[in-house]
């Protein structure tokens, strides 16, 4: 036993590890994607062992659209020392640095919510982009209500989708100290700590684990006489800064993964690197029209009020000041956004994290013009289930979805790129009157998911296809699924939803032998049964007496994650299971009997841990069971068809309150010794030798005895 136990441990250790894997491409032992070949998914680390021969031997990758593949050096134990090389949306040669050097592999879903500009075609124009930035982007780590504009570091403003920096630069700390590689954080005479710890390196990190993206900062001399020589050497002319002059019309392809210098500094430099300020349109009113091929920064400073009303609170409460004017400031920023469609501009914010949508609108603008510009399917009105100004979350996969405002396709839009918990974090709740969308993987299934309340609670109405050529199939009902099984791997396929705990026959759901990849609802676990005789489809034969132990058994009780579900992909599991059991994780495994609705233990089912009377109108199974299982060392006994109309299982048929019972199941008799603890009893057979033919649906009363 205790083998055993060790075993189903490591089993599910084993589940453990692959929980919610994916496949995101593959690694080849030659150039040009040729040799051996091996499949990489997400959220398993690669070492010697997984490589196997492609151990120090990898030399290109195939990366699948929405993934990125990581490459390291060292060996998984020690990555986080190691050089490593992201590869991401394409296909790559290695190349001469890590060609045959890789040892270890992982892979993940690309965040479309952090590397935003992912789904920007390499056609688009510098001029286009809508940019979210920020005013004195280091001035979080003070309290001095002077000067602060900003609650977030640089790493968690890169994370929360901004992409303009505004840095003022010092050659000397507080105390006139310089130092040979480094510059200092100044913001209106006040000290702010080093450029390259505070800035360089979150933003070189951030680079290198997301090359999609791209950096403008604007450098302000704090001091007098910013060493301009000496930035270049150290910063300007090093990676990640873009090296050479930088036009607004420019395509960003070439530009992804730098750092774009707004550049004031050519005259001193002799050399032209960047955008430089001429070329750009600085102005703190973000109304004033941007033209076509401008490079606009809006400056909305919170240590302005350009409407006069906070001005006394400037002195009385500066730092209040501050706050309820980028308050407001941000709130108009908004309510124009909603309104317009700007051509691009930079939009340099305080506070943003106050106003959490906002970066999500600004950054939005970006998709009225892109390779998303006309999608392919349009749902110009909320038909075939679809709900008008109902939907609070989304969950899509494998296409882009642009969400309307108004009917026929009009209104404030938003594209999604992803999954949504809350439209409220993209001013859109309650406000979704139409839609369109594309498929990314044109040979992929797809789905999106539409849901009544935020994090994927409520009503659901689901839109899928096989792949771009299929038909748009709609289902709508609840988000009450407690397992989705799968046709193929990665939750693909033809698929089915199962709301409540009991057996399931795969023979009569159509589904024998075909499951791929399964979901299953926080709280709950399923067994699983490999291929049992087709003949006896009642799930209660595999070769084994009765059920018996389950081949696999899947659990979330362990799993400790915040999603509502958790998915498997199969291995040796792949389209082998005929039976399965839904089991509701908060009923104990010591229950003395379970009752079901259907013979051969399936259909709804109720469990009961104590002995007693029960009442099978209040539990609302009278004239219901057609099966059941007792613990070993108890018996039950029955009682047919009683006076309803006195529902206290006084009275049967004899009218002698319960009286005799009608039938009597006993465990403890030689034939309920089973591998199983549970005597299991089907009706209207004379299962396993018992005596008699017990009558379906038509038990009212049971009681349970500890059989002495």
């Amino acid at each position: 036993m205790y083998k055993f136990n060790v075993i189903k441990a490591l089993i599910g250790c084993l589940m453990v590890s692959v929980l919610n894997a994916d496949y995101a491409g593959d690694v080849y032992s030659h150039a040009g994607y040729k040799g051996e070949k091996l499949a990489i998914n997400t959220d398993i680390s690669y070492g010697e062992k997984h490589l196997n021969a492609l151990y120090k031997q990898i030399s290109s990758v195939k990366v699948r659209s929405g993934y990125k593949i990581i490459g390291y050096k060292n060996d998984c134990n020690n990555k986080l020392n190691s050089q490593y090389k992201v590869f991401m949306n394409t296909n790559f040669n290695v190349g001469d640095v890590f060609n045959d050097k890789i040892q270890c592999i992982e892979a993940r879903r690309i965040n479309s919510d952090i590397a935003w500009m992912n789904v920007l075609s390499d056609s688009f124009k510098i001029s286009e982009l809508s940019l979210p930035g920020t005013h004195s982007s280091a001035t979080w780590n003070r309290d001095y209500a002077q000067i602060k504009t900003q609650n977030k570091n640089i790493e968690e403003q890169l994370k929360n989708g901004i992409r303009f920096f505004d840095i003022g630069l010092r050659n000397t700390d507080k105390f006139g100290r310089d130092s040979e590689d480094d510059f200092f954080l100044y913001d209106k005479g006040l000290s702010l700590g080093s450029y390259k710890n505070l800035v360089m390196k979150p933003i070189e990190r951030f680079l290198k684990e997301n090359p999609s993206e791209l950096i403008f900062m604007s450098i302000r001399d704090e001091g007098n006489g910013l060493n301009i020589d000496k930035l270049d050497k150290q910063f300007l002319s090093q990676n990640p800064f873009y090296g050479n002059k930088v036009k607004v019309n420019n395509p960003i392809g070439h530009l992804r993964g730098k750092i774009i210098l707004v550049n004031g500094f050519d005259d001193n430099l002799g050399k032209s690197i960047g955008i430089h300020f001429n070329d750009t349109k600085i102005q703190d009113d973000y109304e004033l029209p941007c033209e076509y091929g401008q490079f606009c920064m809006n400056f909305l400073s919170a240590n302005y009020d350009s409407s006069g009303i906070l001005e006394d609170l400037k002195y009385v409460d500066p730092d209040k000041y501050i706050k309820e004017n980028a308050k407001r400031e941000n709130e108009n920023l908004k309510n124009y956004l909603r309104g317009s469609r700007p051509i691009g501009s930079v939009y340099i914010l305080d506070f943003y994290d106050d106003e959490p949508s906002l970066v999500t609108m600004i950054i939005n603008k970006n998709y009225r013009k892109s390779v998303y510009d006309h999608l392919q399917y349009r749902i110009p009105a909320m038909e075939n289930g679809l709900q008008n100004d109902f939907y609070s979350s989304i969950e899509t996969k494998n296409v882009v979805v642009k969400l309307h405002e108004h009917g026929r396709l009009n209104g404030y839009n938003v594209l999604v790129n992803g999954n949504i918990e809350n439209f409220e974090n993209i001013a859109f709740n309650d406000k979704l009157s139409s839609f369109d969308f594309e498929v990314i993987d044109k040979n992929k299934p797809w789905f999106i998911h539409l849901f009544e309340h935020s994090n994927y609670r409520g009503k659901v109405t689901k839109l899928y296809g096989q792949n771009n050529n299929d038909e748009i199939k709609y289902w709508s009902g609840s988000d009450k699924s407690l397992l989705t099984i799968y046709q193929h791997s990665n939750y693909e396929g033809r698929y089915k939803s199962f709301e409540s705990v009991g057996v399931v026959n795969l023979v009569s759901e159509d589904f024998n032998d075909e499951i791929s990849s399964l979901k299953i609802a926080k709280g709950y676990r399923v067994k699983a049964w490999y291929h049992f005789n087709e003949n006896n489809n009642n799930c209660n034969a595999n070769g084994k007496a009765q059920l018996g132990e389950a081949d696999v058994t899947f659990s979330t009780s362990a799993m400790d994650y915040e999603s509502k579900e958790y998915g498997w992909s199969l291995g040796t599991e792949n389209d082998q299971f005929s039976c399965l059991e839904i089991i509701d994780e908060s009923v104990s495994d010591k229950s003395l009997l379970t009752i079901y609705e259907h013979s051969g233990w399936e259909g709804r089912y109720k469990s009961f841990g104590s002995v007693g009377v029960i009442n099978l109108v209040s539990e609302d199974f009278n004239d219901e069971i057609s099966s059941l299982k007792i613990a070993k060392g108890y018996r039950v006994k029955g009682w047919y068809h009683f006076n309803e109309r006195n529902n206290n299982c006084n009275a049967n048929t004899n009218g002698n309150e319960l009286g005799h019972a009608d039938v009597m199941f006993n465990s403890s008799a030689d034939t309920a010794d089973y591998e199983s603890n549970d005597m299991k009893i089907i009706f209207g057979i004379k299962e396993n030798q018992w005596v008699g033919s017990y009558r379906n649906d038509q038990l009212s009363c049971l009681e349970i005895i500890f059989d002495r």
